[in-house]
């Protein structure tokens, strides 16, 4: 079994590498699906999420 930890950078700067997802729907994704989870804070502060709290 591997280790396959990441770092929040590392998982950012691979979903801004990624060209499989047109822009605009990453960042639906992103302030839509991802806000306001336990572990978006990174993705929220990065990509300017308004807060849901």
């Amino acid at each position: 079994m591997a280790d396959v930890r990441k770092s929040n950078a590392d998982i950012i700067s691979e979903i801004e590498a990624d060209t499989t997802v047109p822009e605009e729907e990453k960042l639906q994704i992103v302030q839509n699906i991802m806000n306001g989870r336990w572990f978006s804070g990174d993705l929220d502060s990065h990509f300017n999420t308004p807060s849901l709290w």
